[in-house]
């Protein structure tokens, strides 16, 4: 209730313990068109259509997770599990397979994200090594994303990218104004030391470490970075 007063905010959250990057206080926080517009004394209540009693209760900042995965949740179970973390945006990444629309499938997860998520979202989707990834690369900057995730690894899963390929793309990347982002770790060697692991019978838990060292990692940055560099 606002008590006859005109209301000049949609929703006020009321006796919160307030967190923010200088400091802690109790307060409120008001809120209008879905955006913080104020915060505020406890002692001053804001006109509002709508209050939150949050006494006795901590307010964050809502937090912002950039890397997330369709793995063994669905956009609903995914989103409701960020929600219940505190998160209020998402940026999962839209896998597909080399053999399948990248554009479909931006418009299919847009589609349901839009019907089921609980917290707001964006995407990063996955380049494959064919030609029609990087002519759709504009195109889905004009769906709004912009976020292009490419694999230095996983020859074997056929997710790995040439450094032709890597050049193209980043090319293209940067003409429409996205992100180009890696994995970086060197597939070639990784897949050496896999092999060599596998043919002596070392195929433990505890020997995979050695089939991924700290310099595949080196490697695969220092290429990456110079070969975005030149583009």
């Amino acid at each position: 209730m606002n008590d006859g007063k005109k209301a000049v905010a949609d929703l006020v959250i009321t006796n919160g313990i307030i967190i923010n990057s200088g400091n802690v206080f109790e307060g409120n926080i008001v809120i209008k068109d879905e955006k913080i517009v104020a915060l505020t004394d406890k002692a001053y209540i804001h006109p509002a259509d709508q209050y939150i009693d949050a006494k006795r209760k901590y307010l964050f900042p809502g937090l912002i997770d950039v890397h997330t995965h369709f793995s063994y949740d669905d956009f609903r179970t995914l989103s409701q599990c960020a929600a219940f973390g505190g998160l209020t945006t998402i940026l999962p990444f839209i896998r597909g397979e080399a053999d399948q629309d990248m554009i479909e499938n931006i418009r299919k997860y847009q589609v349901e994200g839009k019907q089921v998520s609980v917290v707001d979202y964006a995407f990063h989707i996955y380049l494959f090594d064919q030609p029609k990834f990087i002519e759709n690369i504009p195109r889905a900057v004009e769906l709004g994303v912009n976020s292009f995730k490419m694999f230095l690894a996983y020859k074997k899963r056929g997710m790995m990218v040439s450094t032709q390929f890597m050049l193209k793309a980043f090319q293209a990347i940067r003409s429409c104004g996205g992100l180009g982002m890696v994995h970086a770790e060197e597939g070639e060697l990784i897949d050496f030391l896999e092999n060599q692991s596998m043919a002596a019978g070392r195929k433990a838990l505890t020997d995979f470490a050695k089939t991924c060292p700290d310099t595949a990692e080196e490697i695969a940055m220092v290429r990456a970075i110079e070969l975005a560099d030149i583009t």
